[in-house]
């Protein structure tokens, strides 16, 4: 294992001063510089020239609405936010670059205004859409969100979008419609990362109707309070935060309902790995890390998932524990008390403990304690003693 020490002079990324307040004492300095001078000669000195912001590849028409009003529904999590100095330099974005540090720098240049949106498939009508009259028309709000990647990492991101179901009713699918495929812009001449990799772009996603109707799904034009830069996906993303986090393509150019159940990029690249639907899986939340959010981990969600019993209530099964109709709610397992005073689930330690005292009661067989009380009872066993009762002051159930 590499273990990597820093020197003694270097310093986080956090600690390091804005560029706009590094402008400003640069200024400050000039024109103090240039006041000296002027009082010295007796003369007059012309002011330098002021500097100018860096030029942008293309001006955003809709960066007024930003910061947008948080909707309060989805404004809780259970654990801080990621900060934006983390989640904009750890991004995956393979048509730009496979290095995913160098990503916020190679996709700089790329052009996301003006950007136009297609919708066809299973519609009433075919439809383009400019994205910020789109996001103009349908109105933004700032959601909370958990993004996980299977490769066991997370973050907690504030998106700024609208709602995915609301763009359904826009656009009015038909009744045959079931599915939903996204398909990420194709300029390869804007993306170095293109045919960097053996794997053919440009990059393609599914929902189904369902889900892409769930409240929580997401389309996100912005992040942290202002549009969201080329690294996350300008313009327009999206966002489902019980999927993994390649289900949440970038760049989005075109919308297509279809009645068949389309193919995504990583299952069909992957069928064993990938699935369609792609869904968290509860387990591998326990083992994830937080990127640089200030905690190891997420916290772990509950072990056993929900289920309906026979009386409509929902409650947590666990595989182990399932009963054969599992549409009843599964019996509490029975309480020990382990050597050491805490209480435990039954284990099959005990279970086989008592099959054999049922089996050979009377036998020298089992351990030295076990002997012992047994002789000290005529070689039977005490009475009480399988149903849990207090022999020596220690109290022992197991499952009848």
């Amino acid at each position: 294992m590499l273990i990597r020490i820093p020197p003694s002079w270097s310093m986080p990324e956090r600690d390091a001063t804005p560029q706009g307040v590094f402008d400003s004492r640069r200024d400050f300095l000039r024109k103090l510089g240039v006041a000296s001078i002027a009082a010295g000669v007796g003369g007059k000195v012309p002011s330098p020239k002021p500097r100018t912001a860096a030029k942008r590849p293309s001006r955003i028409p809709t960066a007024d609405l930003y910061p947008a009003k948080r909707n309060e529904k989805f404004a809780a999590l259970d654990v801080p936010l990621t900060p934006e100095s983390v989640t904009s330099r750890h991004n995956i974005f393979d048509e730009f670059t496979l290095q995913r540090d160098q990503v916020w720098k190679v996709a700089e240049p790329f052009a996301s205004r003006p950007w136009r949106i297609h919708v066809g498939g299973a519609v009433e009508k075919a439809l383009q859409f400019d994205v910020d009259e789109l996001t103009r028309k349908l109105g933004i709000e700032e959601r909370l969100y958990r993004f996980r990647c299977v490769e066991a990492w997370a973050m907690a991101v504030p998106w700024t979008g609208f709602s995915f179901r609301r763009f359904i009713e826009l656009v009015k699918p038909t009744a045959a419609a079931k599915y939903v495929r996204m398909v990420t812009a194709a300029r390869p001449e804007e993306m170095p990362g293109w045919y960097a990799s053996r794997r053919v772009f440009p990059y393609y996603e599914g929902l189904s109707l369902a889900e892409a109707s769930n409240d929580l799904a997401f389309l996100a034009t912005g992040i942290y309070g202002h549009p969201l830069p080329n690294q996350h996906g300008a313009p327009l993303r999206l966002v489902v935060p019980w999927k993994y986090g390649l289900k949440g393509i970038k760049s989005i150019a075109a919308f297509e309902f279809t009645r068949e159940k389309p193919g995504t990029f990583w299952n069909e690249l992957s069928p064993s790995n990938y699935s369609f639907e792609s869904n968290e899986r509860r387990s591998a939340a326990r083992r994830e890390r937080a990127v640089r959010s200030g905690c190891r981990r997420m916290k772990p969600p509950c072990r056993f998932p929900l289920q309906q019993d026979a009386g409509g209530a929902l409650c947590r099964v666990s595989g182990r524990r399932r009963r054969r109709d599992s549409g009843l709610t599964p019996p509490d397992p029975i309480p020990t008390r382990s050597r050491g005073g805490r209480i435990t689930q039954t284990n099959g330690l005990q279970k086989r403990r008592k099959h054999r005292e049922e089996t050979h009661a009377g036998h020298s067989y089992g351990s030295h304690r076990a002997r012992r009380r047994r002789d000290a009872h005529g070689g039977q066993q005490r009475q009480g003693w399988s149903q849990g009762k207090s022999v020596g002051g220690r109290r022992d159930q197991v499952d009848g």
